[in-house]
């Protein structure tokens, strides 16, 4: 992993069209619009406020870590587009199970389309991920299970 993370950050340095960020910020498109509006929340702030509040956030996660838990999934649904209640009632019309691989869990992930922003279904964290790793692409899953399928069977 360490000579991944070198190796790209020699690219960025010599990437003079900076395609990389391009790459990036089009595959996270859902979440460009409330990073604008933070970034210009911070950048009227003075650095001394910037680093009084990063100290503040700091240690209030820390003594609050339930309600920074709750907190940050009300987040990641309201970036998704979904609310707290059409979260509850997707959860029990799956009943508690991953649209993928059928398992109870606790809590599931919302999925959505990275290219409309448009939620699916709840997915468990290791489905919802490896949905990402191969880039939401049909193809490559499928080629992906007719490789586990040759070498299972041999």
């Amino acid at each position: 992993m360490a000579n991944r993370n070198l190796y790209m950050k020699e690219y960025r340095k010599t990437d003079k069209n900076k395609t990389w960020v391009k790459n990036y910020r089009s595959k996270n498109t859902v979440k460009d619009k409330h990073n604008k509006q933070h970034k210009k929340y911070f950048k009227n702030l003075t650095e001394e406020k910037r680093q009084r509040y990063k100290v503040y956030l700091k240690n209030w996660r820390k003594n609050n870590p339930d309600k920074q838990l709750k907190n940050r999934r009300r987040h990641e649904l309201k970036i998704l587009g979904w609310t707290l209640e059409s979260y509850k009632v997707q959860y029990k019309k799956q009943k508690g199970l991953c649209a993928i691989c059928k398992r109870k869990f606790e809590t599931l992930r919302p999925d959505h389309d990275h290219k409309n922003g448009k939620a699916r279904e709840l997915l468990c964290y290791c489905c919802n991920t490896g949905l990402g790793l191969f880039q939401d692409n049909p193809k490559i899953l499928k080629s992906a299970a007719t490789y586990l399928d040759r070498h299972n069977n041999g």
